[in-house]
């Protein structure tokens, strides 16, 4: 999943991260979670991702890739090769979206967030 966050202090400074977890997202409605919102993602003041999905919290870190990824796009122009007469030669052009540097870890399995306990009498 690709998640462009923000910077609070530069609002016009993005970047493209990549979120990894531990087990799997599971959506009870209709099994796609295109489009949908899956929960908060928070940064401590020591910028510490934490996640909350549902009643669940998720404890992270950051990390630095060893490569980069690209994201691209890949599209088709029609041409004209004049010299071998033939024509609608499609070739492919690969367009780079943006370069992920860094991933947000997510390794520990979530833990269920309690309100509060009732006491017993």
């Amino acid at each position: 999943m690709l998640i462009t966050i923000g910077n609070a202090a530069n609002p016009d400074k993005q970047e493209t991260v990549i979120i990894e977890l531990q087990g799997e997202l599971q959506c009870r409605v209709d099994g796609s979670l295109d489009g949908k919102f899956i929960g908060n993602l928070i940064f401590t003041n020591e910028n510490k991702p934490i996640m909350i999905i549902g009643h669940h919290i998720l404890h992270g870190k950051v990390e630095s890739l060893e490569k980069p990824l690209a994201v691209m796009t890949k599209s088709t122009k029609a041409k004209t090769d004049s010299e071998s007469c033939r024509n609608n030669r499609e070739d492919n052009y690969y367009d780079i979206n943006t370069i992920i540097r860094r991933k947000i870890i997510f390794n520990s399995l979530p833990k269920p967030i309690i309100a509060s306990v009732p006491k017993t009498l």
